[in-house]
This record gives C-alpha cells, structure tokens and sequence, in this order.
C-alpha cells in the first residue's frame, strides 16, 4: 500500500510537471517583441507618441519604439525617404508636396486635427493686426510644408495677392530669431515656435487671429514595401498609440506634462493652446479631399513638376488601423 508521504511526493512532483509545462506553453504562444525606429516631429502634435513611451503602451503592446526627434514633419518625411526611420509622422501638406514623383510611401494613420496649430505672427516692430496688412511683407515661411499652404490659403480668402509678398524660406527654428532681427516682417510657424516668436513683442497680441482657416492633420507613414514587412509592428504601434490617445483624452494635465518635458517647454504655455487639438486615430475621405485641394493649388501655382493629379487612394494602407479599430477608417 502506497504511504501517504509517497503519494504528496508524487503530487507535488506531477504538480510541478504540469506548471512547467503551463509555463512553457505560456513564452512559447507569446508574441516576440519587435523593435522599430520612429521619426517624430517635435511638436505637440506628436503628444501620443511620447504619452506611449511614458505609460508603457508600446512595451505593453510588444514593441521597442526608438523616438527619433526632428524639427519638422519634413524633416521626418527625409529621415524615411532616407531610411533612417521606419515610420514618420508628417502633415498633409508634406505628404502632398511629395505624391508628386516616384517616391513610394503609404499612409497607414491620422493621429491628430488642429485648425489653429499654424500662426501667421507679426514681428516685434510691424504690429501687424490684419491679414490684408502682409500686403509687400516680407514673410517666413517653411519650404513645401503646411506653413506654405496655410499662408496661400490665408492670403487667398483675404484677397491679399501673392506677387505682392516676399516668401523667405527658413527653418522653423530659425524664424524666431529672424523676427526678433527683423530679418522678416511676419513668419507663418507651428506651435511650439509661434507661442516662442509671440513673446517676442510687448505691444499686446502679435498673432493674427487666422483659426479655422486650414485644418491641419498630422499623419503615420511609412515606405510601401514596409507596410506589408513590418505590418505586425505597425499594429502594435497603432494599437499603443490608440491606447496614448485614451489616456490624454481623461489625462490631459499629465499628457501636457509630458510633451511639455520632451519639448523642454513650460506646461502652462502647452496647455494654452491645447484645446486646439483633437487627438484621434483615423483615416477618412476627407484626408483625401484635403489633399487634392493642396495638389490643385500647387499644380496652378507650378509648385511642382508633375501635370497629373495624384491618386491619394492608392496611398493609403487601412491594414494596421484596422486590426486595432475596425471602425476607424471611413476611407471608401
């Protein structure tokens, strides 16, 4: 007869068996972590990528994310041109400034809108109030980006005519000091260098009032052959960004903080204009739409080679937005 002591030996050892096993099976159905390297641009534009790094969603997701910082989303478009990212993060305007040629990329996401996010700011000597006052200014702006075309837009509506400006092509990062020098007249520059160029002037409110002009998207790309080789790690990044843009809806003190560190920015002037974004994944029609109306302006303006009009369908890749919210693309 088999004695009790025998009969807990053989229980625990058959015990430790199974959870042996239970543990194996466990790292073996586990997804590998991947890696992947992401162009940002500093701005904050690109809060939820910097609220997914901070709270642990893209390790919680399964992927190493190196952040790679740039001042510009076309700054972030070359960086993937040139194959130092995976993935970008870039306006509608760079994105159309670059459909027009043989440079093969896909939209996978929408991340944020803002129709208040690009300034035209006056220098400190022209107390500019108006838009009709940049009539024979000297104007900054930053080359095939959206500062462009918002400033086309802007004169446009306020029938200011386009001869009878002096466009000076600068770095974001130069304007501030090319205002302060009086090198340039006004500069139309995203946050967070409108908000820097603005305190600039003690003669009250140096901004043009210009909201609700153009709505500017900030946007996921990446290369064509990359959006199938590295679709699973585009999910999981999709995925940890959804979960970042939940977190700065009911967390939007933190997420400022956040951001706001990364910018090297004080919190309370990232919080002045953060009603101004509306961070959200997504894809839709009217991306499309926005970017056909920018590459009809830059075809009658020859601001580019190209004669036909791009097909802005055909850039968009929905897989990975859609494995993580099947009801986040609206594209059709």
């Amino acid at each position: 007869m088999t004695s009790p002591k025998r009969i807990l030996l053989l229980l625990v050892l058959f015990a430790g068996l199974g959870l042996g096993f239970y543990i194996q099976q466990g790292l073996e159905s586990r997804s590998p972590t991947l890696s992947i390297r992401i162009a940002v641009s500093q701005t904050p534009l690109s809060t939820p990528f910097y609220v997914a790094q901070a709270q642990g969603y893209f390790a919680d997701h399964g992927i190493e994310v190196e952040l790679l910082p740039y001042v510009g989303g076309h700054r972030c478009f070359n960086a993937l041109i040139q194959g130092e990212a995976d993935l970008a993060t870039t306006s509608d305007s760079v994105i159309m400034f670059n459909s027009f040629g043989d440079k093969q990329f896909s939209i996978l996401a929408s991340f944020v809108e803002s129709d208040n996010d690009i300034k035209i700011v006056s220098a400190p000597d022209q107390h500019l109030r108006d838009a009709r006052e940049l009539r024979g200014k000297r104007i900054g702006i930053i080359h095939n980006s959206s500062s462009e075309f918002f400033l086309h837009t802007l004169l446009l509506i306020h029938g200011v005519p386009a001869e009878t400006i002096t466009l000076v092509s600068l770095r974001p990062d130069q304007m501030v000091a090319a205002l302060d020098a009086g090198e340039i007249d006004a500069a139309a520059l995203w946050e967070p260098f409108a908000q820097e160029a603005a305190q600039l002037s003690s003669h009250g409110q140096p901004i043009l009032n210009s909201r609700g002009i153009y709505t500017l998207s900030f946007n996921l790309i990446t290369m064509q052959d990359q959006a199938t080789a590295q679709l699973e790690a585009h999910r999981r990044v999709i995925a940890a960004l959804n979960d970042a843009t939940r977190f700065i809806a009911v967390n939007p003190a933190r997420s400022q903080r956040i951001i706001a560190t990364q910018l090297q920015r004080d919190p309370h002037k990232i919080g002045h204009g953060w009603d101004d974004y509306l961070f959200k994944l997504s894809l839709s029609n009217s991306l499309i739409t926005t970017l056909e109306h920018e590459a009809r302006w830059a075809l009658n303006n020859k601001r580019v080679a190209q004669q036909s009009m791009p097909n802005y369908r055909a850039l968009f890749d929905e897989r990975a937005l859609i494995a993580t919210d099947a009801t986040a693309s609206q594209i059709q």
